[in-house]
């Protein structure tokens, strides 16, 4: 985890990035029970999030009072995540001090993918993608989390096939010409697939093209056209 360097204006926090960097500081065994985030102070989810067995509530916090403020207020039994653009020195060392780190730590979707992937490194053509495609894997990952990879290196294709496979409803293995073919028959997951950003459908979308051929290219433009279940003619 690395601060945000300043100047730098902070993110939106999105749950799934929320809950993956207490996932990740609560395996650490750290003592302290805040854990402060570069991001705007905004937050749309409910008060506290469930991660493991460990109750976390989330609060934005625009300005180093309100940090203190959540910190009085917090139950003995939770821990605290604060959403806040303030940096370091605008929280000082007293407030810092019970924050895990002792600094505001910021979000970075990729190292949180390593980190879900239990990886020691991301393959560079992975990380060259759009930032996007990182909140993607961590929004859309399975219950548990993705399954470790094997060499250590979380590659761009073994990537981008788990997360078309699950936004398909499709095995790994099954995201070929024919098996796309086959897919379209499916109405009910074509449906599904249609009502995903439409940004990250043309990143899939390019990832199949390479990788299956142009079946794929015409098939998902098929569906991206309301067309998706006449790409195999019916008999009739």
């Amino acid at each position: 985890m690395s601060t945000t360097p300043a100047g730098i204006a902070a993110p939106s926090a999105t749950e799934a990035q929320v809950r993956a960097m207490v996932a990740d500081w609560l395996r650490s065994g750290r003592p302290e029970r805040v854990l402060a985030l570069k991001a705007r102070p905004e937050w749309s989810g409910t008060p506290t999030i469930r991660v493991g067995d460990t109750t976390v509530r989330v609060v934005p916090a625009v300005s180093s009072l309100a940090v203190r403020v959540a910190l009085v207020e917090l139950p003995a039994e939770e821990r605290l995540v604060v959403l806040t653009d303030r940096d370091d020195d605008d929280l000082g060392a007293g407030l810092l001090s019970h924050c895990s780190t002792h600094t505001v730590i910021s979000i970075d979707p990729w190292e949180i993918v390593r980190t879900h992937f239990e990886a020691a490194a991301l393959d560079p053509a992975l990380v060259r993608q759009r930032r996007q495609l990182a909140e993607a894997l961590l929004e859309h990952a399975p219950p548990g989390s993705w399954p470790p990879v094997r060499g250590g290196v979380v590659t761009r294709d073994g990537a981008m096939r788990l997360l078309a496979a699950r936004l398909l409803g499709l095995g790994p293995d099954d995201l070929d010409a024919t098996g796309l073919l086959q897919w379209t028959l499916h109405g009910t997951d074509v449906v599904r697939y249609t009502t995903v950003d439409s940004a990250l459908r043309s990143i899939i979308a390019g990832w199949l093209a390479e990788t299956a051929g142009p079946t794929a290219r015409w098939t998902i433009a098929a569906v991206d056209s309301g067309h998706g279940t006449d790409a195999i003619p019916s008999d009739s």
